[in-house]
């Protein structure tokens, strides 16, 4: 009965991500469909790009263009938007890997 419960908790977590990754995918190809090629940048000192070396930032910028990540700010009031906080960055670092290299594919040329 525990092998089965852990099988199934390890199931529907790798199914979640799947699901989490597919999104991803559909959302950048929804914004390449509409020639939408920025990147997500957090609203925070430094500006930094998520999933992006920060080498590559300002490269990135005058590329692709960029979109702040809604409803984040560097002030945190409880554990809910520290981990509302971690999510929509780690979906910024997913879309901004996938984003770069279909922007540098199409705009470096």
């Amino acid at each position: 009965m525990k092998k089965l419960l852990i099988s199934s908790m390890v199931l529907l977590a790798t199914t979640a991500c799947q699901s989490s990754a597919d999104n991803v995918v559909q959302e950048v190809a929804d914004a390449i469909a509409m020639n939408d090629y920025r990147l997500y940048q957090e609203p925070v000192r430094g500006e930094p790009i998520p999933g992006l070396d920060y080498k590559l930032w300002d490269k990135a910028r005058a590329l692709c263009g960029v979109k702040i990540i809604q409803d984040i700010t560097d002030f945190v009031q409880n554990d809910q938007d520290m981990q509302d906080r971690i999510q929509r960055v780690k979906h910024a670092e997913e879309y901004n890997k996938l984003m770069y290299k279909a922007c540098t594919d199409t705009r470096s040329k």
